[in-house]
């Protein structure tokens, strides 16, 4: 994550809680604080979303379009998400608001 000031990141051994064998999820985007509610950008906004697979395969993740896990939203237009294999996979997209 990173803010106007910082950039915040963390990594911690498996070993700690025994994730692997049962994390299989990920979401990333930016919504609104809670009980439903709606971020509100500003026309011309753009935002590209990357979420990269750190788990010793090389399979392309699968974008699973509009299946988030939460009713929070945001008012930019989805594009198209793109799934990579290779020795980092990741799953990326890019919404935007036109101008």
């Amino acid at each position: 994550m990173t803010t106007q000031e910082n950039a915040y990141s963390t990594t911690g051994n498996d070993s700690v809680v025994y994730l692997a064998n049962y994390w299989n999820t990920a979401e990333f985007n930016v919504f609104g604080d809670g009980g439903g509610t709606q971020a509100d950008f500003n026309k011309g906004t753009s935002l590209t979303v990357q979420i990269d697979v750190k788990n010793g395969r090389k399979v392309a993740p699968v974008c699973q379009e509009n299946d988030g896990t939460t009713a929070k939203t945001n008012n930019l237009a989805l594009g198209p998400c793109t799934a990579s294999r290779g020795t980092t996979p990741s799953v990326s997209f890019t919404e935007s608001l036109g101008k």
